[in-house]
Order: C-alpha cells, then structure tokens, then sequence
C-alpha cells in the first residue's frame, strides 16, 4: 500500500506503523444511557450531580464550584452513577455535544437527564476517545447532526454513529497520555492565569478609596494625605470622538482601533489619522458593551469609542473606572439600545490623589496587567499547540 492511501496520521509515536481502522463510536461502547430525571438540592457532602452546566467550558473538567446532589431517592440509582473512564456528551441546546470525561478523584457523581453516558470497552483507551471529541472531525459531526427544526440537539443513536479512527490499544494508550498531560498543563496555566486576575482585583478593591471613605486601605508608606473627590471631566483635558470608518480606509500605517483589535485582534493598517495616543483611556460608547474602558493603543479611533486625554495619570484614571466597571454598565448607560449617558464625564465621581501617588499605582497596576497578559498568551499558546498536535495525530 502506497503512503497516499494508508490510513494513518501525520505525526506518530516511534515503534508504530499499522493502518488505523474506522470505527463507528456504538462498537467502542458498551451502550448509551441518558441520566437521571431529577432536580438539584443542595449538597449532603456525598453525592454530587453533575449537570451540563457543571461541565467547564474550557478545561471540560467538572466544576464544583456551586456543587448539589440530586432530589431523588439514590438507594435505586446506581445506573446513574459514573465510572472511571466514563464519557458524558451534552444531547440539547447551546452546549450540544460538550464532553466530560470522568475520574475517581471527582468522587461519587451522578449525571443529569440532558447528559449521555458512555462507558468505553476495556480493549478501548477512554482518554483517547475523549481526545476524540475535540478534533475538527467531531466538531463537524456535532454541527451536522444536531440540525433541529427547533433547539439543537444529538441523541444517543446519532452519538453512536460517529466515525473514529482507531490504531492498536498501546498506540491508544501513548496519545491519551500525550493529549492528558498537555489539558494538564494547560489547566495549571489556567489556574495561574486566574489566581494573578483574582489578586489584581482584590488589589484595585483595596488600593482605591470604598464608598463614603477618602483614602484606600493599603497605600504606599510614604503617602498619607487625603484623596480628592471629583468629577471626571476635571481630571480630562480633551475628549475624542472616534471618527475613523473601516469601510472608508485604505492600507496604511496607523493602526486602525475598533472593538475587535481592543479585545486581543490582529491589528489592521490603515491611512486614517492617529488621533489618540497609548496614556489616553478609550471608552466604548455604543452597543451591547457600552461602557467597556481600554488603555495603552495609539492610532485610529473608530466611530463607536471615545478617548480621554487626562490631565492625571492615565495609567491610574484607567484602573479607577476597570474598578467600577460594572457601576458604569449598571447606573451610567442608557436603556434599550445601550449607549454611555452624554453626561458622563459630568456626573462620574472620582478620587485622585497627588500625581506621585498616581504615577505609583498606575505603574503597580501596569505591572500586574503585563504579568497577567504573559500568562495568558502563554495559555493561547499552549491551546494552540494542542490544536495543532490534534490536527496531526488523528485522522
């Protein structure tokens, strides 16, 4: 057989080279089982019920965050009960075809009624076919077959259709364990990346003035003199109004600022005028993000954000309004169709200390924003590599 027509990978562990064989997913199961048809109460300190929402979007590990047991009587629900190895698949809705794979250290778990147990065959490796269900393969299965007049959804039997590729249980066992120790390592990159968002925001709570109060609870030791309050117009000297229309620009060399580009975007390079520069803090003004601020862009400014040019330390203007940031969505938008209220800049309190002062926590805060961003293009990273080694050790 010709290398063009054998059924194998691109890239492979050494020491294996047979043809892998195709396998509807029903043959590496024993069975298909919905869960149960029970409620959520609170949780006995033994019995755990795993629904489709417990399932983490990202790491697909089972959240236990706001843990419950089932409503039911139990002393008859052993079939509902999971097992080392076993596979759930989400069969309804937005979450169609979400997966988890389950182990002893989660503990006693029972699954929902909108969840799918299967349990794979022994002469099957459980983690490789769950590896399985992230390849764009399954992705366009799900996308198929969970076409609905209504709401999306995949049943058992259509579960059971899915075509997998398969090569001997040891060449299994290596991906599995290839694939488990990269979603280990992303997890910990995860973790990391929460713990430092987690610490920023106990920090932006501490080292600014609370409600009714004129200095933080932690402050630099050489500063001691009271916070002014003020409104946020007197700490701007010059509000921009994005003008820059994508559809009226051509390539260029000033970056062109938009929602997609604030967000993490590629950027674009246009021929539009740079009217903003990296100190200036950029407002959303229109949409379902109205109200969402930015810092630390020059270029461009698009028709839907504004830009304020401070007579303070932009760096510290920034991290006051990121601390206030659900105030602003809540009590400074408009109803309906939202937009930041025209006053804003009239009717928004802020306190400012001395510019040193300012100057400080702004660098503090930058600092802990640049750790924060290394720790996620890390995980970017590591995501994009899984993808890439999935692309290429599964057919």
């Amino acid at each position: 057989m010709s290398d063009k027509n054998k059924k194998a990978p691109s890239l492979r562990f050494s020491g294996f080279g047979d043809d892998w064989e195709e396998r509807k997913f029903k043959e590496l199961a024993n069975g298909f089982n919905y869960g149960l048809n029970a409620a959520a109460t609170e949780f006995d300190g033994e019995n755990k019920y795993l629904r489709i929402t417990d399932i983490d979007d990202n790491s697909h590990e089972f959240d236990q965050s706001g843990i419950t047991s089932p409503e039911i009587d139990l002393s008859n629900a052993d079939d509902y009960l999971l097992h080392q190895g076993d596979i759930l698949f989400a069969r309804t809705g937005a979450s169609v075809g979400k997966t988890y794979r389950y182990k002893d250290s989660d503990g006693k778990v029972y699954y929902a009624g909108f969840l799918i147990k299967a349990s794979i065959k022994p002469e099957y490796d459980s983690e490789f076919v769950f590896q399985n269900t992230f390849t764009d393969r399954y992705s366009k299965f799900i996308q198929i077959t969970s076409q609905r007049s209504g709401q999306p959804g995949v049943n058992a039997e259509e579960y059971g259709t899915f075509q997998i590729s398969v090569p001997s249980f040891d060449e299994q066992s290596k991906i599995g364990t290839f694939f488990k120790q990269l979603d280990d390592l992303i997890t910990l990159q995860q973790r990391k990346l929460d713990s430092l968002t987690e610490e920023k925001q106990g920090y932006l709570q501490k080292m600014f003035p609370k409600h009714g109060e004129i200095v933080p609870e932690i402050r630099f030791p050489e500063f001691t003199e009271p916070w002014e309050q003020r409104k946020l117009g007197d700490a701007v000297e010059k509000q921009i109004k994005g003008k820059a229309q994508f559809e009226k620009l051509e390539r260029g060399e000033v970056e062109y600022l938009d929602t997609q580009r604030l967000n993490g975007g590629a950027p674009i390079l246009t021929n539009g005028s740079s009217d903003v520069i990296e100190s200036d803090v950029l407002i959303l003004w229109d949409g379902s993000k109205a109200g969402t601020v930015y810092t630390g862009f020059s270029g461009a400014l698009g028709s839907t954000l504004k830009a304020y040019r401070t007579n303070a330390v932009g760096q510290f203007v920034y991290q006051f309004l990121k601390r206030n940031q659900q105030v602003i969505y809540d009590s400074y938008r408009t109803p309906n169709i939202p937009h930041v209220q025209k006053d804003f800049l009239d009717v928004f309190e802020i306190f400012v200390p001395s510019m040193e002062e300012q100057t400080k926590i702004g660098s503090f805060f930058k600092q802990l924003d640049d750790l924060i961003n290394l720790q996620k293009q890390e995980l970017d990273n590591l995501k994009q590599e899984k993808q890439a080694f999935l692309q290429k050790m599964f057919i």
